[in-house]
């Protein structure tokens, strides 16, 4: 008889959490996010957050981590991408947890990644560890199910939203959105409209 048995090890299977990876990223609008996910073809989740915009991978590999990592932050400048997984332990009772911060295409290995995990959003060590499936996140998109047209669409109007906001904060003033909380991440059944879209349907309208 080999050991451990297999129907042991099939019960250590069921109660570990399939691994995944998660990415902050330092961009502030959601939506925007989602499709540059689309357009680049960066196979995740994107999940809502106090402090930013989540990616939740399901390819773990460091190089698949790295691929996804260094695509947004070759795009954010100053601000780092940091990138938190579960690691390759096959034992349900250890938790090991990688952290990697990403300058560009620079990527630098994290100490006390646990106390990163515990830093960072709730949701994210909820989804490391298995108690929230990040399908069961209130106000996640999936860029999966997009359209390459529907993804420059979101992301036209992310930018228009951006300029607008910038417009607004030059001129001593706050953005509509701002009046929530996490007004980045809100979901609200009918979001503010866009102002050149109002131009649009009032000329198409004359």
């Amino acid at each position: 008889m080999s050991w451990p048995p297999e129907s042991l090890v099939d019960a250590f299977a069921e109660k570990r959490p399939p691994r995944r990876a998660l990415l902050l990223v330092p961009f502030p609008d959601m939506k925007a996010v989602a499709a540059m996910c689309c357009l680049m073809k960066v196979d995740a989740l994107v999940l809502p957050s106090d402090t930013g915009v989540l990616l939740c991978l399901d390819r773990t590999d460091p190089e698949d981590v790295d691929e996804a990592a260094t695509t947004f932050a070759a795009m954010s400048g100053d601000a780092p991408v940091l990138a938190i997984r579960q690691g390759p332990t096959d034992d349900p009772s250890v938790s090991d947890i990688q952290a990697w911060e990403y300058h560009d295409l620079d990527k630098t290995a994290l100490p006390n990644p646990g106390l990163v995990a515990a830093n960072m959003p709730p949701v994210v060590e909820d989804v490391l560890v298995g108690a929230v499936d990040p399908w069961d996140v209130e106000g996640l998109i999936d860029p999966t199910s997009m359209s390459f047209l529907e993804a420059h669409v979101m992301l036209d109007e992310a930018t228009t939203r951006v300029r607008e906001r910038e417009r607004l904060e030059d001129l001593g003033l706050s953005h509509p959105d701002d009046a929530a909380p996490n007004h980045q991440i809100a979901s609200p059944p009918k979001p503010p409209p866009d102002p050149f879209a109002q131009t649009d349907r009032a000329d198409g309208q004359t």
